[in-house]
């Protein structure tokens, strides 16, 4: 009978126990992600084949799926299948032990980690560490992440590798904005867009690179090939050769089955362009002067008929029909035009014999006859070069084309296409002269067709020639990516061009030579940072300039400029070049350094000059061989010829011409300037002798102590960038899922992903965490699901959260989440306790619970009446 009370006290302690569960399983009908619990009963040990009651065996949890509810709220997570999401106490020391769940109800901490209710950290794959060596490419040395200033999403994609998630955003500033057309005074002919075509360019750029980034996605795992860009050219008949010759007459090329037409456009050749072709070097001797006339021998085409007469030169250019009479005659214009000869000679003129006679013998007098190198007319050759570079620009409007003029060289034919030449930008005259224009594709791989050249001039057309030098080569993979990128990058930023004209250089007038110094800062890719270049190699550099000395015209000084560049320390050569495009100096950043912007620091060098004037009793001569016109210098002469003295500023002076007229201002002198490029100062009064005062009184002066430097500004009407002149950027992030779990962090600023820290965060399938924001979607992160071989063997330890144990064995994480839960985003898994079940399992438990206690009180019932017994 004692036994029997023990066994009845073993099912009142099981069924009390069952009891506390079952109430326990009811108090979580609520928690998200519980998992209800069972009591397991066993019968007790036995003797003679009695038991001894019942005991608990276990008390286990059934991991069975819960119902989802969609609950709307960003950072809700619910689990469908088998897994646990893992989460860490991390404390100060960032030490924790790891805990597990299936209640996704997670939030932002406050330091922008994905944590649980209770603040436990949630663990996954966290994004790398951005390396802004090797992830960044931005054109702007200074900015390394996203900032509002970055308004155009140019094509962001998630791509998918076997083990890591990478997120590639390209975002630009905005091009509209800032595209500037080149000036067409400067870069006719040489390249130069509209504003228009510079944004047509970085949007056809943008499509391709969106393409690639698509195919990427669609093929993380593929090979990698770099694409290259199109590269051909096209040649119009030059020379007699050559059809077009007026107004109406038309050239043309098909390029991919649209006709690109110009037609002739009638110039007049400038001196300049005529000089340009002018071999100065040999005098045919076709002119000649004897006494007071000058005489032409022969009548030569297209050649200059020059003389000098008292240091005044004038000339006439011949034609392709040259006559005696046409070249006497122009000669003469030529002399009534001069003011200074007209009213110091008269003429007397025989065109048939081709004599001019000064009716007065002249100071000095020289003359030359030079051949001209062309065998048109100076106008139709001046034409036909307007005509090659319109058509150039025409070809530059085509969205993802740029087609300039260029030279040939290394062919055995000249003025033949061949496979062999070497082609360069150039607008020198005698190159366009030439008709050979270069197109390019801006865009890598893409090809254009080129189908047919040719002119047209009335009813005759002649055809033209063309080839391809480089074929457009279709790459594959993140290799034809990167090309995208960088000719993308390259339109929207474009390389910074300096622009010098002549008379910003003070080189309007060839009798001038001028003196330059040139050093620049700019940002050294390798060194990040800006430096000044030609430097004195010291701990902290300082600029040594390059000198440009006795420059005449633009292309000795782009001659001197590029000489210098690749002799000095460290190598100007290597960060710009100098370049004589259209008779203008433009000083641009090489093809590597596209993206870079540089402040250069152009002086004019300045002498002082004191010269005194060689005297006669008639004139006083001053040499003009030192004189130097740096701008902004004014000039003190001084006079004195025995009968007037005194001294006048000269200002503005950018020539000996200029000096002699402002001398001449002066009451009772004249000065001249002669063949040797003297100033010669006569007076008109009759009792004058220069010889009589000191040779100091006739000089001419300025007030520079010593030589100075006169900073010369680029022209900022012409200045600016090949591209639209925006910044680039594009990032790549990474998620590493092979690497060990720790926590996740969702701030975008803190990840060096943008200045702005929130997004608009999303879940996949696979715990792939993205944040949204502009546009952009960046994978961030991925939250990793534990497996266990034993999931009944975790022990709850409260708060939702559940720790390994020897039974359970050690979490399993898949790669990717494979095989494990699907996360559903905007959800959470409810509690799987059942609530009608628990209120027919109280009832059942506590009918067991009275019944062992009924057996208990049968019992002491027996015993009292064994008890009584004895009484």
């Amino acid at each position: 009978m004692i036994g029997a009370l023990w066994t009845g006290i073993s099912g009142l302690s099981s069924h009390q126990t069952a009891l506390d569960n079952e109430s326990h399983n009811i108090s979580n009908v609520n928690t998200v992600g519980y998992k209800s619990s069972r009591i397991s009963f066993a019968d007790q040990m036995y003797q003679d084949r009695i038991g001894k009651g019942s005991k608990v065996l276990d008390a286990e949890k059934l991991y069975v799926q819960g119902n989802l509810k969609l609950t709307g709220v960003d950072y809700d997570m619910a689990l469908s299948g088998d897994g646990f999401f893992t989460v860490k106490n991390t404390t100060a020391s960032g030490t924790g032990e790891n805990y597990y769940t299936r209640a996704g109800n997670f939030r932002m901490g406050d330091n922008g980690t994905l944590q649980d209710a209770a603040g436990n950290e949630v663990q996954g794959w966290a994004m790398r560490p951005i390396d802004t060596d090797k992830d960044v490419v931005s054109t702007n040395p200074n900015n390394k992440t996203f900032t509002s200033d970055y308004t155009k999403l140019l094509s962001s994609k998630v791509i998918k590798h076997s083990n890591y998630v990478e997120t590639i955003t390209a975002k630009a500033t905005d091009y509209s904005q800032t595209a500037k057309a080149d000036s067409d005074s400067v870069f006719e002919g040489a390249g130069g867009k509209s504003r228009a075509a510079k944004i047509s360019d970085v949007e056809t750029l943008v499509a391709n690179y969106a393409s690639w980034l698509q195919k990427l996605q669609d093929e993380p795992d593929g090979g990698s090939a770099s694409s290259t860009s199109q590269i051909s050219q096209i040649n119009f008949k030059s020379g007699a050769d050559g059809l077009i010759t007026k107004e109406g007459d038309q050239i043309y090329a098909y390029v991919d089955g649209n006709k690109i037409s110009q037609n002739y456009v009638s110039t007049s050749a400038s001196n300049n362009f005529i000089e340009s072709f002018l071999d100065t070097g040999t005098d045919l001797g076709h002119l000649s002067f004897a006494g007071t006339t000058f005489t032409v021998g022969a009548a030569e085409n297209l050649a200059r008929y020059e003389m000098t007469i008292d240091g005044e030169t004038v000339f006439y250019d011949s034609d392709s029909n040259a006559t005696i009479k046409e070249i006497t005659e122009g000669l003469q214009d030529a002399i009534t035009s001069n003011a200074t000869l007209s009213g110091s000679y008269t003429l007397t003129v025989d065109s048939s014999t081709g004599t001019i006679d000064l009716g007065a013998a002249p100071v000095s007098a020289s003359t030359n006859t030079f051949k001209s190198d062309l065998d048109i007319d100076y106008d139709i050759a001046a034409s036909r070069i307007a005509t090659y570079r319109a058509l150039a620009d025409q070809i530059s409007e085509i969205p993802g084309l740029r087609a300039y003029m260029v030279s040939e060289d290394g062919g055995t034919n000249n003025d033949v296409l061949e496979d062999n030449d070497i082609f360069d930008l150039s607008t020198s005259n005698s190159d366009m002269l030439k008709g050979i224009l270069q197109i390019e594709s801006l865009v890598p791989g893409e090809a254009f067709e080129i189908s047919e050249v040719g002119e047209i001039s009335g009813s005759n057309s002649v055809a033209g020639a063309y080839q391809t030098t480089t074929l457009a080569l279709t790459g594959e993979g993140v290799g034809a990516l990167q090309s995208a990128r960088d000719a993308l990058a390259r339109a929207i930023t474009g390389k910074q061009q300096d622009v010098y004209t002549p008379a910003d250089l003070g080189l309007s007038s060839t009798s001038t030579l001028n003196d330059f110094t040139y050093s620049l800062s700019i940002f050294d890719k390798e060194l990040e940072k800006i430096i000044p270049v030609p430097n004195d190699n010291a701990t902290i550099p300082q600029p040594v300039d390059i000198n440009i000395s006795d420059v005449s015209s633009v292309q000795d000084f782009v001659d001197q400029f590029n000489a210098q560049a690749s002799s000095s320390s460290p190598a100007l050569s290597d960060y710009v070049e100098a370049l004589n495009i259209n008779g203008n100096v433009v000083i641009q950043t090489k093809d590597d350094n596209y993206d870079v912007e540089f402040s250069g620091s152009l002086k004019d060098a300045v002498n002082p000059v004191n010269v005194n004037a060689t005297t006669t009793a008639t004139t006083a001569t001053i040499s003009g061989a030192n004189i130097d016109f740096g701008k902004g210098i004014d000039f003190t002469y001084n006079y004195d010829d025995g009968v007037i003295s005194g001294s006048i500023d000269i200002s503005d002076a950018n020539s000996l011409a200029d000096i002699a007229t402002q001398i001449s201002s002066i009451a009772d002198l004249t000065a001249t300037v002669n063949a040797a490029g003297d100033i010669v100062v006569t007076s008109a009064s009759g009792g004058a002798d220069f010889t009589v005062p000191a040779a100091a009184n006739n000089s001419l002066t300025n007030n520079l102590a010593a030589p100075v430097s006169v900073p010369l500004d680029k022209n900022n009407d012409y200045s600016g960038r090949q591209g639209a002149g925006a910044e680039f950027i594009e990032l790549v992030n990474t998620v590493d899922q092979t690497t060990t779990q720790s926590s996740l962090q969702l701030k975008l600023d803190t990840l060096g992903i943008s200045d702005s820290a929130f997004g608009e965060f999303s879940v996949d399938s696979s715990g792939l965490i993205t944040m949204k924001q502009d546009g952009a979607e960046f994978a961030i992160g991925q939250v990793s699901i534990a497996l266990f071989n034993n999931t009944r063997g975790l022990n709850p330890s409260g708060d939702n959260l559940l720790a390994k144990t020897n039974e359970s064995g050690e979490p399993i994480y898949n790669l990717n989440n494979d095989k494990t839960a699907k996360i559903e985003g905007k959800t959470l898994e409810l509690s799987t306790a059942d609530l009608s079940e628990s209120l027919v399992n109280l009832m059942v438990f506590q009918r067991a619970f009275e019944a062992n206690a009924k057996s208990i009180t049968t019992s002491d019932q027996l015993l009292n009446t064994l008890i009584n017994l004895k009484r």
